[in-house]
């Protein structure tokens, strides 16, 4: 019986580990949207109000003074052994000085877009969990004492 019951929570467990979720990850793209985008004739805020802030944007703009907006979205699959991208869309919107749509077009598979694993550190006072605990404990203390007098 013991035997049993080991082999049932085994396989539960094994069962449970090769369970995949897949999710979209991203700005959700549909070729009939972007096709739509008229170059010449389409600006910022048209663009801005047809299918909302862009994943990424250029930081700088290039000497010419145009500028790049990307919508990137996918299909992420993700398990115990970590996640897997399975589909991948990016589109590029290139606007002129002027706010105006140059061209648009889809980026290639050799394009890769990958998040960063990286952590940005902030230096200052670092603080625990006990520290958070007691510290708001303080707080009540000093109003208790206050609400007394």
């Amino acid at each position: 019986m013991k035997k049993f019951v080991l082999l049932v929570i085994i396989a539960s467990c094994v069962a449970g580990c090769g369970e995949r979720i897949r999710y979209t990850r991203g700005y959700v793209i549909k070729n009939v949207q972007f096709s739509d985008i008229a170059p010449g004739k389409d600006t910022v805020d048209t663009v801005l109000k047809r299918f909302g802030a862009p994943t990424l944007n250029s930081v700088f703009a290039a000497s010419d003074g145009s500028f790049w907006w990307y919508y990137i979205g996918g299909v992420v699959e993700e398990s115990v052994l970590g996640e897997k991208v399975c589909t991948q869309q990016k589109i590029a919107i290139k606007f002129d000085k002027n706010n105006v749509v140059v061209t648009v077009g889809k980026l290639g598979d050799d394009v890769d877009v990958s998040v960063l694993d990286k952590q940005i550190t902030v230096n200052g006072k670092t603080s625990g969990v006990m520290s958070e605990y007691f510290g708001g404990m303080g707080r009540y203390i000093k109003r208790f004492e206050k609400d007394k007098k």
